[in-house]
């Protein structure tokens, strides 16, 4: 009796494991950060990210000023703008524009 009891324990515990694994399995990316594919089709914001992702903080900072001119409700033009700005060694200006991000 305590032996089939047992094995009936052992067949649930199965097969909500294995439930629960084919429901991790699903969707989903795999923890890296994605870019938003509507943004990155301007060519101003991905050839500013470009100069981001070289360190050319500078360069970046005009394309994104423009963008953000032309869209102004563009959270991802403000953030790179912000974080360019930052590192380009002006913190304090980079502030009011997380800011605005962030509106």
């Amino acid at each position: 009796m305590v032996i089939a009891r047992r094995s009936a324990v052992f067949a649930v515990i199965g097969v909500l494991l294995l439930h629960g694994l084919a429901l991790a399995d699903g969707g989903g990316g795999g923890g890296g950060v994605e870019r938003a594919p509507a943004r990155a089709q301007d060519p101003a914001m991905a050839a500013a990210v470009q100069a981001i992702e070289a360190k050319q903080y500078a360069r970046a900072i005009p394309l994104l000023e423009d963008l953000v001119a032309r869209q102004p409700s563009n959270a991802d033009a403000f953030n790179w703008l912000a974080y360019a700005t930052r590192k380009n060694g002006d913190p304090a200006r980079s502030i009011p524009i997380y800011q605005k991000a962030w509106r």
